[in-house]
């Protein structure tokens, strides 16, 4: 058995999943493999007991946001299987404890956790890698948790890892060949952070929803596109479909859009100017004199 830590989780895995950092404590998940007569007993419920098959690669079923169980086709590639358990398997396990789970990127300036929402080719990763070269640790790609219920929304860390098209890991300053792909069929370079990686939760004070334009600007968001936006991009909402789920999601996005100060984040199509981008953001946080809930 491995031991990993991912968003504040103590991880127990029979699969090693690479993407994740090594960890120890007693377990709050638990991973393991199971046959699919096994799995095929079980029924997807809409909510704490989900059961799905992803073709050409495994069956899951994850269980009150405690149990993943794994029948892996035979002769996957254990990397394009660990894709799919670290990123929506995850996401399903985490909304099943309660947490609003986006797909979003996110990084940490001045003690302030920021989030780059969009949907996939939107530059969420490029975007975090981009603050990353900047000096500012990055906490999630792709997957971003927060934890509502406390005095302020806090950003969970994730694992240190970008994923990334060619083009941006060469925008950023990096050979893709000096990268590995993140599975034998993608060509999506896999950038492992060995510094700056953000591992303490951080209070979520801007989410910036990316979008093209014909210039560089960010437009803040009325309440009500606020909302539609993170309803948007939140994660395994097709997944777990059962009315408690959605009507939790729809409450955490409501207040989201409301005590956090959310905008549209227009860029041109030209990676060659990613620093300014990161310039503009930079100066966009200092407009705002105090993080929400501080």
């Amino acid at each position: 058995m491995y031991t990993y830590t991912a968003y504040q989780l103590s991880i127990c895995s029979e699969i090693p999943l690479r993407a994740l950092t090594l960890g120890d404590g007693e377990p709050d998940v638990w991973l393991v493999l199971a046959s699919f007569k096994d799995l095929e007993a079980l029924k997807s419920d809409g909510g704490q007991q989900f059961v799905g098959t992803v073709d050409g690669v495994a069956t899951f079923a994850v269980l009150d946001g405690r149990k993943i169980l794994v029948d892996p086709l035979p002769g996957v590639d254990e990397a394009l299987l660990n894709t799919f358990i670290v990123g929506p398997i995850l996401a399903v396990l985490l909304r099943q404890r309660g947490l609003l789970v986006l797909h979003a990127s996110s990084a940490v300036v001045n003690d302030v956790a920021i989030a780059f929402v969009g949907n996939s080719g939107a530059g969420k990763s490029t975007m975090a890698q981009a603050f990353h070269g900047h000096g500012h640790p990055v906490m999630t790609d792709d997957v971003m948790v927060v934890q509502l219920g406390g005095d302020r929304p806090m950003v969970l860390p994730g694992y240190p890892l970008i994923k990334l098209w060619p083009e941006s890991v060469t925008a950023t300053g990096y050979s893709p060949e000096s990268l590995p792909f993140i599975h034998g069929s993608s060509t999506k370079r896999s950038h492992q952070l060995t510094a700056g990686f953000g591992q303490a939760a951080f209070p979520l004070g801007r989410i910036y929803v990316l979008d093209e334009g014909a210039e560089h600007r960010i437009v803040a968001l009325n309440a009500s596109d606020a909302c539609i936006a993170l309803l948007q991009h939140s994660r395994a909402t097709t997944l777990l479909t059962h009315s408690e789920f959605r009507t939790k999601n729809f409450r955490d996005c409501t207040w989201m859009a409301q005590n956090v100060p959310i905008a549209r984040f227009e860029r041109k199509p030209a990676l060659a100017e990613l620093s300014d981008l990161v310039k503009l953001v930079e100066a966009d946080l200092r407009g705002i004199t105090t993080p929400v809930g501080v």
